[in-house]
């Protein structure tokens, strides 16, 4: 108990202090270490902040490094002549198209030189008067309506260069505030749509004054038909009827080749025109073309020479209307363009090439001649040698380019000699083939021998034509022959008539384009019959669709031949000559 009672007793007013102080104590620590959490809240915040600016300034570098590469790899490939200009009209960059117009090898070279002294340095036949007007137009225009308007008014011109033509763009462009900061040049080269267009409005023009002549030219016979007509009704004596008739005739078959002018130049223009190759006697086509064009040669008084190789073989394998079609041609256009007494020649010679069979054809004449100028376009479609040609001589202009067409296309060549004043020689080549000789009897039916067999006493023909003149005419010709003719109005009433007799006609002649049922669905009607005579029948076209695919329409369909229409007796006459007494 001493012991105890010696313990001194720690007055209460220090032990408070010291709690205090320790309490204290305690909020310090606590608001140290609040402290050094936020410090290293900070720091790691901070650290990462850094990492990502770093990596952000990576990505934009990459970036930027991207876009200065697309930058330059554009400028170098780019194929418009681009120059970029700063304020004070000082080039800041452009493609490398500039040295298609500037002598230099590198364009950096131009980095921070002014418009004049570009041109003063380098003198570019692009930077010429114009084209400065226009960059002053285009700054003036920044100034007085903002460069936002003013790039709605874009200034667009074209210059000529050299052989080159540009399309010139000036566009100035902006800051952020609005005001200016440079403008572009961006020249594109537009040679090939100038060169195009010029083109376009030469064919364009070509045309139009091809449809003015041909509006001529069918106007003429047209008007020669009308008027023969009427002066043949009125007409007193039978002399005077047969002339209009004549007159009639000479000028529907002009009128006629005009037609065919047309349709074979629309399909060549649509790349439909095609070669048909057979055997055909070369010499008789000859003789024929000679015979048909007579009376134009006594019009005129001239003298026609012909002179054919006698080595050319009798017969030969091409595309006898088309050859036709080139020799009467060139024929026509010699006996027109000759004066009255002058002389036309026609020469055909065999060409000695071991590799192909080769025929070259001559035709010349003591004409006007045509001149070097003159000869450059005379193969093109729709125009003339020269314009006062149409106002004298008349013609459509496609002769010749069709001829060219027709020769290029059996592997032969089509050209001109002709001076001015001293005649034209038109010569032209072409390939083809032989028939043995011992094939030439058996494959061959000569004219002549047709002419003994135009006999048609007691043959029968059912006609189909809708047409009541097409019946007319082709009745009267028919019957004029000893023919017994039997008609039908369409497809149907064909079919029905053959049902009915099928043994009592030798023939039918078939019109393609008839109500009810066509000439097409008729033959296939009639050959799908159970009858041996239906099948075994000679059904010939007699239509106005002359195309090559129409007649293979036809030969699909059954039929054994096709006639064009209008139909020539000769050729009606051969073709009824083989069927019915074969």
């Amino acid at each position: 108990m001493e012991s105890s009672d010696r313990l001194e007793t720690v007055p209460s007013k220090d032990y408070s202090e010291l709690q205090e102080k320790l309490k204290e104590s305690e909020r310090e620590r606590k608001r140290l270490e609040r402290e050094l959490r936020t410090s290293e809240r900070r720091n790691s915040a901070h650290k990462f902040n850094l990492e990502a600016q770093l990596d952000i300034a990576k990505v934009i570098s990459k970036e930027k490094a991207k876009q200065e590469m697309y930058t330059n790899l554009l400028l170098r490939v780019f194929p418009d002549i681009i120059f970029v200009f700063g304020e004070k009209l000082e080039f800041l960059l452009g493609t490398d198209s500039i040295k298609k117009i500037i002598d230099i090898d590198d364009v950096a070279i131009l980095h921070n030189r002014d418009i004049t002294s570009i041109i003063l340095r380098y003198n570019p036949p692009a930077f010429t008067s114009e084209i400065m007007l226009a960059i002053e137009r285009a700054v003036t225009n920044a100034g007085l309506y903002g460069v936002g308007e003013a790039s709605e008014k874009e200034n667009i011109i074209e210059i000529h260069t050299g052989l080159s033509t540009y399309a010139v763009n000036i566009m100035p462009f902006d800051r952020e505030d609005g005001s200016f900061a440079g403008l572009s040049v961006i020249m594109h080269d537009v040679t090939d749509l100038v060169q195009a267009r010029a083109i376009a409005e030469k064919s364009s023009d070509a045309k139009s004054e091809f449809l003015s002549r041909m509006s001529h030219e069918i106007r003429t016979p047209m008007n020669a038909i009308i008027g023969m007509t009427d002066i043949a009704r009125n007409a007193d004596n039978t002399s005077k009827k047969d002339y209009c008739l004549d007159r009639i005739s000479q000028a529907s078959h002009h009128l006629l080749q005009l037609v065919n002018d047309i349709l074979d130049m629309s399909k060549i223009e649509a790349d439909k025109f095609e070669i048909y190759s057979h055997s055909f006697d070369f010499g008789r086509m000859i003789k024929n073309i000679s015979e048909l064009l007579s009376v134009r040669i006594e019009e005129k008084n001239q003298n026609l020479i012909i002179d054919i190789d006698k080595n050319i073989p009798q017969l030969i394998i091409g595309d006898e209307l088309r050859i036709n079609q080139v020799i009467t041609n060139l024929l026509n256009n010699a006996i027109k363009f000759t004066p009255e007494s002058g002389a036309v020649s026609l020469m055909a010679v065999i060409i000695d090439d071991k590799y192909r069979d080769i025929l070259r054809v001559e035709v010349s004449d003591t004409g006007i001649g045509i001149s070097q100028e003159q000869q450059s376009r005379l193969f093109n479609a729709f125009e003339q040698a020269e314009s006062g040609t149409t106002r004298k001589f008349g013609g459509t202009g496609l002769g010749l380019a069709i001829s060219k067409q027709i020769i290029e296309m059996m592997g032969g060549n089509i050209w001109i000699e002709s001076e001015l004043g001293n005649g034209a020689k038109f010569i032209f080549t072409f390939e083809f083939e032989t028939i043995p000789e011992d094939q030439v009897s058996s494959n061959y039916l000569a004219d002549d021998t047709l002419s003994d067999v135009y006999n048609f006493n007691g043959a029968s023909v059912l006609v189909a034509e809708d047409v009541d003149i097409n019946r007319e005419i082709i009745g009267t010709v028919l019957g004029e022959a000893g023919i017994e003719v039997d008609f039908a109005e369409n497809g149907l009433q064909a079919l029905e008539k053959l049902k009915e007799n099928p043994e009592k006609y030798n023939l039918i002649l078939m019109d393609i384009q008839m109500p009810e049922m066509d000439g097409l669905e008729a033959t296939s009607a009639i050959r799908a019959l159970e009858c041996q005579r239906a099948k075994d029948i000679p059904i010939i076209a007699m239509t106005a669709n002359v195309f090559r695919e129409d007649v293979e329409r036809c030969t699909r369909a059954g039929m054994n031949s096709h006639l064009g229409k209008p139909i020539e007796n000769k050729k009606l006459f051969k073709e009824l000559a083989l069927y019915i007494h074969s």
